[in-house]
């Protein structure tokens, strides 16, 4: 490390935690309905980090370049909680959905798959 405060120190890394934690949920999140819930946990844990972060650079008055990331990150991480409940709570039909969109070729099929999960979901 530098010879920079050890409170700075600690909150950079908590951040960069943070960081890795909520590229790995994007990076889990795209792997389908079936890792939801992993990318759910990890969007949860940077949620929490950012909190942290954002107490760490209030009480220490650290730069606030650090809150600014930890905002974004904090939205980003809340996008991908309510995508991972969403695939959780419609988890039958988004699997029916990727399933038919895995093998559609043609724009029509895949408009047809995003169709037919729509009234799944909208229509019971």
């Amino acid at each position: 490390m530098t010879d920079e405060d050890p409170a700075l120190d600690r909150t950079k890394l908590l951040f960069r935690v943070a960081a890795v934690g909520l590229v790995l949920a994007w990076l889990v999140a795209s792997r389908g309905v079936a890792w939801a819930w992993a990318a759910g946990l990890l969007a949860l844990g940077g949620l929490v980090l950012g909190v942290v972060v954002l107490v760490r650079v209030a009480r220490f008055r650290q730069p606030r370049l650090l809150s600014v990331g930890a905002v974004s990150g904090m939205a980003v991480g809340f996008i991908l909680v309510l995508y991972a409940a969403a695939a959780i709570v419609f988890a039958p039909q988004v699997a029916a959905y990727e399933e038919c969109a895995r093998h559609a070729i043609t724009d029509t099929a895949k408009g047809q798959c995003q169709a037919e999960l729509q009234d799944a979901i909208l229509g019971g």
